[in-house]
């Protein structure tokens, strides 16, 4: 038997310091071998987070680890977090037929040199010889997967028997609770519900939601919204975002409605909710989600709430904003642009969304929205920096209401610590009218750190490029020099500059903020000037692990 000593005597904390030097399982399941000591000490960290990509992984092992969770109640206790990505598709689809994506070989060997022509034929050559292999391997991989739904009929009576074992009779009432009648047919989107109620201790779930598989969030909902105790109680975050099927890259998209998610607010436990590249409501169901939406309000106890890369009509997420009872942190990211059409210029909704946030004054601590509007060159449109609001042609009038560019005053947000925000949308600006009050009488004491993103925009005559309006510059100048007795927490101030790579500044445009520069070195204040020229895009989504939180990231 191994000696007390050693690995076997370190405390729980500095053991966990220590295992984080063998992230591979494998290493993991060797020290577990070792003593019966270890093995308890080593176990959580094996179990404690499962990851299943359809694309990557066999659904035997999906199979294989929801009957583990089943059989040993322990192991399934020592789950806390899940990574659950593409559980719709197959290996096989990774390998789907993808001819469209390249031209016809006759029109590429036309017009061309005979040396010219051999190089390409060559290629075809070299490129039809990968396809056969890529044919025969997905062949393969069809067996294989075939050979495993065979696996799960023989699991079919033991998952049914552990459910009745799990869920009390009344769970079979509702919609989601006849899980018995399911089972059969294979569903991922059921059974992944079925592994999320079997995890007595699962806290964090990440997750992409495939085009019409909502089934697993109805299940999230109804047995986190307590329909049986002691199931998914400790559940308190969850990230979500929408699937990208591989195939021909320029017909990927995604698709992920808001309304899907409006369920999750019903668990009790949920505290933190992130939701990457969501569309708007279906505009089908308005009605019946806006009656959900009312019926939710105020009932939430989300404190976290982030939607990035947002496709969303911004009113749909305003009136989300009314359901969580008191939020800590708002993290709103979307990126406009009209192309110069009247029915995609967004008409400004930042009135709306101060009145929203309103309910929360009490508890917001930070307030992040990068909310990224390319300006629009058509006169008498929304969009247009330039347009007065006399100018607007009639379908903008019809929509514009009195500030409706202004966010509102934050000054009664008495413990918001950091805010990013487009300073127009604090200062207004000369054509749609300026802020009734001054900067530093709109921002809270609590301040500590300012972040302006903001877009220089050429002007009308084309003849150079600077600021479209400058009112919210001399604003910052009178904010910082105004500091001491106004805002004495604030310790940072960041103006971002994102604008598309033609409308990028010349070097003596930068000279604008050096009035603030000056005023923030004698205020104390750090005083940022960035760039960021990348529009969001996010070819295929996964989830990163940026600062010390996982979110939803971006592929580039």
């Amino acid at each position: 038997m191994a000696s007390r000593g050693g690995l076997e005597a370190l405390s729980a904390e500095l053991f966990s310091e220590v295992i984080l030097y063998l992230p591979a399982c494998q290493d993991r399941v060797s020290l577990s071998l070792v003593s019966k000591r270890l093995y308890d000490k080593v176990i959580p960290y094996i179990y404690g987070h499962w990851e299943f990509n359809g694309y990557d992984h066999s659904f035997q092992s999906f199979y294989l680890f929801l009957r583990t969770m089943f059989e040993n109640r322990v192991l399934a206790s020592h789950v806390q977090s899940l990574d659950i990505q593409d559980w719709n598709m197959k290996r096989s689809d990774r390998l789907a037929d993808e001819d469209d994506e390249y031209p016809n070989p006759a029109e590429r060997l036309a017009h061309r040199s005979p040396e010219e022509r051999a190089r390409l034929a060559l290629q075809e050559e070299i490129q039809a010889r990968r396809k056969a292999e890529k044919a025969l391997l997905r062949q393969e991989l069809q067996r294989q997967e075939a050979l495993e739904e065979e696996m799960y009929d023989q699991y079919i009576p033991f998952f049914r028997k552990s459910l009745d074992t799990m869920l009390v009779p009344q769970a079979y009432s509702t919609k989601v609770g006849r899980f018995q009648e399911y089972v059969n047919n294979r569903d991922p989107d059921i059974l992944l519900g079925v592994l999320t109620i079997s995890l007595p201790n699962l806290a964090t779930l990440y997750m992409t939601i495939p085009e019409e598989l909502v089934g697993v969030l109805n299940t999230l909902a109804e047995f986190g919204g307590g329909l049986v105790p002691g199931i998914l109680e400790n559940l308190n975050t969850i990230y979500v975002c929408s699937a990208l099927y591989l195939g021909i890259k320029g017909h990927r998209q995604y698709h992920l409605e808001l309304d899907t998610n409006i369920s999750l607010f019903k668990i009790h436990g949920l505290r933190s909710l992130s939701i990457l590249t969501a569309m708007g409501f279906n505009p089908f169901l308005t009605d019946l989600n806006d009656k959900m939406v009312r019926e939710l309000s105020r009932t939430s106890s989300l404190t976290d709430l982030a939607f990035d890369e947002s496709l969303a009509d911004p009113e749909n997420i305003i009136s989300i904003l009314s359901i969580p009872k008191s939020l800590r942190s708002l993290r709103w990211t979307q990126y406009f642009s009209c192309c110069n059409q009247i029915y995609f210029c967004t008409t400004p909704f930042y009135d709306n969304l101060g009145k929203s946030l309103i309910h929360h004054k009490e508890t917001l601590e930070e307030l992040d929205l990068d909310l990224r509007h390319v300006p629009c060159s058509v006169k008498g449109h929304a969009g247009n920096p330039h347009a007065k609001v006399e100018d607007m042609i009639e379908q903008v009038k019809e929509k514009w209401e009195n500030n409706c560019h202004l966010l509102g005053s934050l000054k009664e947000f008495s413990r918001l610590k950091r805010l990013k925000i487009g300073p127009e949308a604090l200062c207004g600006n000369r054509p749609q009218g300026i802020a009734p009050a001054r900067l530093p009488d709109s921002l809270p004491p609590s301040l500590e750190e300012l972040t302006l993103p903001f877009c220089f925009s050429v002007l009308q005559d084309k003849r150079n490029t600077q600021l479209a309006d400058q009112i919210w510059i001399h604003e910052l100048v009178y904010l910082v020099q105004n500091s001491a007795s106004n805002l004495r927490n604030l310790r940072k101030i960041t103006v971002l500059d994102w604008s598309p790579c033609l409308d990028r500044p010349q070097n003596g445009d930068w000279e604008i903020f050096k009035n603030v520069e000056i005023a923030s070195a004698e205020a104390g204040i750090e005083f940022l000037m960035l760039n960021e020229t990348s529009r969001w895009q996010t070819p295929v989504p996964y989830f990163l692990e940026i600062l010390p939180t996982r979110n939803p990231g971006r592929d580039y």
